[in-house]
């Protein structure tokens, strides 16, 4: 009969365990074996010795929830992204005549603009990138705009005629190559594209042209250089009322064996366990080699998932992270992927960077995740408590950022193996 796990105390016992993972000696942790007649050892198991099954999901969150913008040409000659904006068309400007005073007064004409684009540098490709600001020739809802379609509401679904935001006139660009702020300046005739209401909100875009890039970009911003009626002065007015990412391909399936973490909307990935007491591992170094112990006869010192970074394309992560492991409270009736998770299981993984998960002919070095207060709570749950059979690998930071991790899976040359550092007492290997 199937159990159901019960959630109660045990998850809490379960977290509580994390706080004595973080510095763990090879005989000392949660164990009295010490000294003569106790051998200590590593034992790296495979997926077949400890996995059931694997599996992973997405659309956590959507990129209406992005903190950033972005813009993206060719990228792993795939990814394609824009960020659209509308603008406020000001009617009025107020501004300061004198040092200490404040007047407001109709526009005489309009000058110009400048865009202000704040770069995320260290998410962002090298310099040289080309940037232009781009007219948009059509409506867009901002919550509901993409690649393909600019409007889809209750009733109303409108896709773009060129899909990419219909765009038109090129209005001014510029080149960045360093630093963290780049000014686009757009002359009278350029911003005279929004002399209206409705071709304000329909605003412009920016987007890169230098192929294999992209940038990051923290804030954005416009103003118009306009002139007061009374006064030849040029002073800001107006501003940018809305932006959204748009990009393409939107939804990248999985490969055969891949597991992926992180990203935006997020991933996640869950490996779903043996029941720990019916694995057994080698007896260790001098033994002979059919000498198996099951597990729940030893003292774990430590566990951690060995996870092996596989090549993510475009939608790899953008800036250094870390993924974490939490058990998956499984109950009647919610699906897997709606599952509530535990407190994290243990310290955070290596720290990823991007060039782990970047095609380079080569194997990278597997990532570790502890997990070894999780297999304890497996071999030894408090009363009436069923360990949690699925472990979910999640992104700290979940939904923060653009990019995925990558992982092998069950079905990839590469799976997750899990390392054990384990003792033994010489008695105990008389099996």
């Amino acid at each position: 009969m199937r159990r159901i796990l019960k959630v109660g105390p045990g998850v809490w016992v379960l977290a509580a365990l994390v706080a004595a993972c973080g510095d763990e000696g090879p005989t000392a942790v949660g164990s009295d074996l010490m000294g003569p007649g106790v051998r200590t050892y590593e034992v790296i198991l495979e997926p077949a010795d400890y996995l059931v099954a694997d599996t992973t999901f997405d659309r956590l969150g959507s990129m209406n929830d992005a903190l950033f913008r972005m813009a993206a040409h060719q990228f792993e000659d795939d990814l394609e992204a824009r960020t659209l904006f509308s603008v406020t068309r000001p009617i009025t400007v107020t501004y300061s005549p004198e040092e200490g005073q404040t007047a407001t007064d109709t526009i005489q004409a309009l000058r110009g603009g400048i865009v202000t684009i704040v770069l995320d540098t260290i998410a962002s490709s090298p310099g040289p990138v080309d940037v232009e600001v781009v007219q948009v020739t059509e409506e867009w809802y901002g919550p509901s705009a993409t690649w393909d379609t600019r409007i889809d509401t209750t009733g109303v679904s409108l896709a773009w005629t060129t899909p990419g935001g219909s765009p038109g006139a090129v209005l001014g660009g510029a080149t960045w190559t360093a630093g963290d702020t780049l000014r686009i300046t757009l002359d009278s005739a350029a911003v005279a594209v929004w002399d209206d209401t409705l071709a304000a909100a329909m605003g412009g875009m920016i987007r890169s042209t230098t192929p294999g890039s992209r940038v990051f970009i923290e804030s954005l911003a416009f103003a118009f250089e306009a002139v007061p009626a009374t006064m030849d002065t040029i002073v800001p007015a107006g501003s940018m009322r809305t932006s959204k990412i748009i990009l393409t391909p939107e939804d990248l399936a999985p490969g055969a064996g891949m597991l992926r973490v992180g990203g935006l909307p997020a991933w996640r990935s869950l490996l779903r366990f043996q029941p720990m007491a019916d694995v057994r591992i080698p007896c260790g170094p001098g033994s002979p080699a059919a000498c198996r112990l099951p597990l729940d006869s030893v003292t774990i010192n430590q566990a951690a998932l060995l996870l092996a970074p596989l090549p993510a394309g475009p939608r790899r992560l953008e800036r250094p992270g870390w993924v974490e492991g939490r058990g998956v409270l499984e109950g009647p009736n919610v699906p897997l992927m709606r599952s509530p998770l535990t407190p994290p299981v243990g310290p955070p993984s290596d720290t990823l960077t991007a060039a782990q998960f970047v095609d380079s002919g080569a194997d990278v070095p597997a990532i570790s995740l502890s997990i070894t207060s999780y297999v304890r709570f497996h071999l030894d749950p408090p009363a009436g408590e069923n360990p949690p059979s699925w472990l979910a690998i999640t992104a700290i930071g979940e939904r923060s950022g653009f990019g995925y991790a990558a992982f092998g899976g069950l079905a990839s040359p590469r799976p997750p193996r899990l390392r054990l550092v384990v003792s033994v007492t010489d008695a105990g290997l008389v099996r």
